[in-house]
């Protein structure tokens, strides 16, 4: 008997710690990544869509969104909201940052920085005369935009009724 009750009573601490272990199995924490990730630098007038992925919350799965700075946010969904910039005259960049916080652990969060810029513009000025059949090269000033700007001249007609050309002088 005294024999017998040696190996026995490990046998339902053994158990016990299984059936413990088992009940006990500890659960990933939540995290919050969005989509863009990077910081983004808009013209005034264009839009960005922000995507959020919560991973290891439980159903159902949806972040609130926030706004620090200037613009709006619509077309809020449980995952999905689209950035809109502020509307009339930027006197230049404009910094805003939208986060989005986890519903299932509100310490959970991400941010997206957004730099909106006003739309570029080429202010008037004068420019060099040149010569027929020699090369030519005259800076462009810029106002505003965000970069990398693409150029190529256009002949034709423009919405307001003047006529964009090259003029040519024989000297």
């Amino acid at each position: 008997m005294s024999r017998m009750c040696s190996w026995c009573l490990p046998l339902p601490v053994i158990a016990m710690a299984m059936i413990t272990s088992a009940c006990s199995s500890s659960s990933q924490p939540v995290s919050v990544a969005l989509s863009p990730s990077s910081a983004q630098a808009i013209d005034q007038g264009q839009t960005v869509a922000i995507t959020a992925t919560v991973t290891n919350a439980k159903s159902p799965v949806a972040v609130s969104w926030s706004l620090i700075g200037p613009g709006t946010l619509s077309n809020s969904t449980g995952l999905a909201v689209t950035y809109n910039p502020p509307t009339g005259i930027l006197a230049g960049g404009q910094q805003a940052t939208v986060t989005a916080t986890s519903d299932a652990d509100q310490t959970k969060k991400a941010s997206v920085q957004i730099t909106v810029n006003p739309p570029p513009q080429i202010p008037f000025q004068t420019l060099a005369n040149g010569s027929v059949g020699a090369p030519y090269s005259q800076m462009i000033a810029l106002a505003g935009g965000t970069s990398p700007f693409q150029w190529s001249v256009y002949d034709g007609p423009i919405m307001t009724g003047y006529k964009v050309a090259v003029r040519c002088q024989t000297v």
